[in-house]
């Protein structure tokens, strides 16, 4: 294993990197890209903090927060390539058509949850072979 202080710059590096994944919706009679830049984990900490699941929601205790919510109040959106304001982003997001506020938030999930576990099952898959780790071995 590498020196953990290399692996602190490494995902220090990789976290400045800013990973976007956009996504097609129709809003105001137009087709808009939307892009959402996933956030540095302090910043998804805080909103999920603030978006906890509501009661009885099945989808909401999923994936551990109001996904409603959280979209309507995340901070890094862009609507054709311009980075829009918060306050103005919940007003668009509390208008749009339930199709795309579902993609939206499902590509807000995606590139800040799903990216890494995907790279955490890659990973899985290069050490396939090699002996546990664990100390019971």
């Amino acid at each position: 294993m590498s020196d953990f202080k290399d692996l602190i710059a490494k995902q220090r590096e990789k976290l400045e990197t800013v990973q976007e994944s956009t996504l097609d919706v129709e809003f105001g009679g137009e087709m808009v890209t939307v892009g959402v830049s996933k956030v540095m984990p302090e910043v998804w900490d805080d909103l999920i903090g603030r978006c906890p699941p509501r009661q009885g929601r099945e989808d909401d205790a999923q994936v551990g927060y109001n996904p409603k919510a959280l979209t309507a109040l995340y901070p890094e959106v862009t609507v054709d390539g311009e980075k829009i304001d918060p306050k103005d982003w919940a007003a668009g997001f509390a208008i749009m058509d339930p199709a795309f506020r579902n993609n939206i938030e499902l590509t807000i999930w995606g590139v800040n949850i799903n990216e890494s576990l995907q790279a955490l099952r890659k990973l899985g898959k290069a050490r396939a072979g090699r002996k546990s780790p664990s100390p019971a071995n």
